[in-house]
């Protein structure tokens, strides 16, 4: 099997940087919020190990890219720079922001763990 490049940090801001672009009105103020410079953490779990790069943090919640399937994940974390465990997957960043940014909101009849995970 041929050993996979990593994706570098600046391929990965050209790539979020061509993704911010579908993010308008409240979804682009949070995201202005909760955005990083990318930082490798470390991931431990049934389908992966190794390390991911996280673009936001929101409180206990992160955004994170996998560059192996090329998609951004929702995930906790109790210690910086080691997620906890995936808990949604999503191919676009607009999209997680947007679920992220929903799971904050309160609602009236939200049950949110329902559409939570993967």
């Amino acid at each position: 099997m041929e050993k996979r490049e990593a994706l570098s940090e600046n391929e990965l801001i050209s790539k979020i940087r061509m993704s911010e672009d579908e993010l308008k009105g409240d979804l682009w103020v949070f995201w202005q919020l909760i955005k990083i410079s990318p930082e490798r953490w470390n991931i431990q779990e049934f389908r992966q190990e190794g390390k991911v790069w996280v673009v936001a943090i929101f409180a206990r919640e992160i955004i994170w890219y996998n560059d192996v399937e090329k998609e951004y994940y929702i995930s906790n974390y109790k210690e910086h720079g080691k997620i906890d465990e995936q808990l949604s997957c999503q191919d676009k960043l607009a999209h997680a922001v947007s679920l992220l940014y929903d799971l904050i909101r309160p609602k009236e009849d939200s049950n949110l763990l329902g559409y939570y995970r993967c």
